[in-house]
C-alpha cells in the first residue's frame, strides 16, 4: 500500500511539473495535476477489481507520450537490456540465426566461432524441445528467452536433422555472443561484390570496411549494398558507413530541433574506400529505417548509387536516451533528419501507433502513384539535379516488388 501511494504521489508531481507551455496560467496546471490526483484517488478506491500500481505508472507515462509522435517512447529495465544488447551487437546465449517456419523453431545458421556452432548444430536443424519442454509453435519472444542466459549456463535441445530418425541431444554451454552487422558478403559473380548490413552498431563501419576491402582486394568492379530489413541504429555509424562511399567533406545528414541554432551537420571525413568509378547498387524495402535511410538518402542525393527496391520506412525522427532512475529510459525525440538536399525523411504520423507500423510495411508507395492526392515534395539531387522525393522515406529510382530475405536478426 504505501508503494502505490509512492508512486501515486509520483504521478501527481509527474503531470504538474511536466512539460507544459510555460506561458499556461500557473492556476490552469495546479488544476490539472489537481485532476489527475482525483482520477487516482477514484481509481484506486472505487475501481471494481484490484489494480497494479506499476502497470498504471507505465501506462501513464505511455499515454503521455503517444501524444507527441510515434518515436518518443518509455523503455522498460527490461526491453532497455534488450535494446542495448541489440544495438551493440552482443549477448549471452548460445548463438543462432532463426526463423519460425510452419511452427518449427529453424536455424537458419549458427554464428562462427559460437557454443551453437562449437557443439555442431546445422543449417536446417529444427530444435524440437529446450530444456525437454517442447518448442514446437513457440513464439519469437519466447524463443530468446529461453535461449538467452547467463554466460556458463547450460541449456539442453532437442534437434530433429533431415536424414536422420533418431532426435538428437546437444548440452550447450551459453557465451557471450558478438552478433556481426555483416552477416555475409561474396562475390555474386567474378565482377559483382554483395555486401549485407543488417544494423548499425558499434563496429558496423569496421565491419563493412573489412568485407568490401577483402572484395576489392578480389578484383570486382561493381557492389551491391543490401539495406533491406535494417531497421537503424547509430547515426554516427550511418555517417562513417556513408564516408566509405563518398567524397571528404560531403555533408552526409543534417539535424534540426525546435529552436532557432539548432542544426547540427555531419560530414564525411575520410577518402572514400569505394572508388568513385564503381558502380553501386543499394537495395531497400519498407522495412529498411533511420540510419538506412541517411545512408540510402546520401547515395541517392549525390548521385552515388542507384536506389532498387521499395521505398524505405520513413523514420527520420531523432531520439536521444535519458536513463531514468528505475532502471528504463526515455527515447524522446528531439530532432529531425534531413538528407544532403535538404529532404525530410519521417512521414506523416497522424494516424495511431500501430497504424503508423503497419502504414510504413505495406506495400503502396504514394510517390509512385500517379492518382495520388498526397502532396509529394520535390527536390533536386546534388550532382544530376534529378528530381527526388521528401517525406516519405527514401523512394528507390527503381521499383522492384519482392519479398525481403530472412531475418538475421533473431540469435539468442
Amino acid at each position: 500500500m504505501r508503494k502505490q501511494i509512492a508512486i501515486h504521489i509520483f504521478l501527481c508531481l509527474l503531470v504538474f511539473t511536466a512539460v507544459v507551455d510555460a506561458n499556461e496560467p500557473r492556476v490552469t496546471r495546479f488544476q490539472q495535476a489537481e485532476a489527475f490526483a482525483e482520477v487516482g484517488d477514484l481509481v484506486r478506491h472505487r475501481y471494481y477489481q484490484e489494480t497494479d500500481a506499476v502497470d498504471l505508472y507505465h501506462g501513464a507515462i505511455e499515454g503521455y507520450l503517444s501524444k507527441l509522435d510515434p518515436h518518443s517512447t518509455y523503455i522498460t529495465p527490461e526491453q532497455l537490456r534488450k535494446t542495448q544488447e541489440r544495438l551493440e551487437g552482443a549477448f549471452e546465449g548460445i548463438g543462432i540465426y532463426f526463423d519460425l517456419i510452419d511452427n518449427f523453431l529453424t536455424v537458419l545458421s549458427p554464428i562462427d566461432g559460437s557454443p551453437a556452432y562449437a557443439v555442431g548444430i546445422l543449417p536446417g536443424d529444427r530444435i524440437i524441445r529446450i530444456d525437454g519442454h517442447s518448442a514446437v509453435g513457440i513464439k519469437s519472444a519466447e524463443v530468446e528467452e529461453r535461449l538467452k542466459g547467463p554466460k556458463g549456463s547450460i541449456v539442453t535441445v532437442s534437434v530433429q536433422r533431415q536424414g536422420h530418425e533418431r532426435i538428437l541431444e546437444f548440452e550447450i554451454v551459453r557465451d557471450k555472443i558478438n552478433v556481426p552487422s555483416v552477416p555475409y558478403a561474396f562475390c555474386v559473380v567474378d565482377n559483382v561484390g554483395y555486401v549485407k548490413v543488417n544494423r548499425f552498431s558499434g563496429r558496423t563501419t569496421e565491419e563493412i570496411r573489412s568485407a568490401v576491402g577483402e572484395l576489392l582486394s578480389k578484383g570486382i568492379e561493381k557492389l551491391i549494398l543490401d539495406l533491406r530489413g535494417n531497421g537503424g541504429g547509430f547515426l554516427e555509424q550511418a555517417v562513417s558507413v556513408s564516408d566509405l562511399f563518398l567524397e571528404t567533406d560531403r555533408l552526409v545528414v543534417y539535424t534540426e530541433g525546435r529552436r532557432r541554432g539548432s542544426r547540427e551537420d555531419h560530414f564525411s571525413r575520410r577518402d572514400p574506400l569505394v572508388p568513385r568509378s564503381m558502380p553501386v547498387i543499394c537495395l531497400v524495402n519498407s522495412s529498411s529505417a533511420s540510419a538506412s535511410e541517411i545512408v540510402a538518402g546520401a547515395l541517392q542525393d549525390y548521385d552515388r548509387g542507384l536506389i532498387v527496391g521499395h521505398t524505405t520506412f520513413g523514420k527520420g525522427l531523432v531520439q536521444k536516451q535519458y536513463r531514468l532512475k528505475n532502471g528504463g529510459a526515455l527515447l524522446l525525440t528531439v530532432a529531425k533528419y534531413m538528407t544532403p538536399s535538404g529532404r525530410p525523411i519521417q512521414r506523416p504520423y497522424d494516424e495511431s501507433g500501430q497504424a503508423y507500423v503497419e502504414a510504413g510495411h505495406d506495400n503502396y508507395d504514394p510517390n509512385n502513384d500517379p492518382e495520388s492526392t498526397v502532396a509529394k515534395p520535390i527536390y533536386y539531387t546534388e550532382i544530376l539535379h534529378r528530381e527526388v522525393f521528401g517525406s516519405g522515406g527514401i523512394s528507390p529510382d527503381v521499383g522492384v516488388s519482392a519479398d525481403p530475405p530472412p531475418s538475421f536478426e533473431r540469435a539468442p
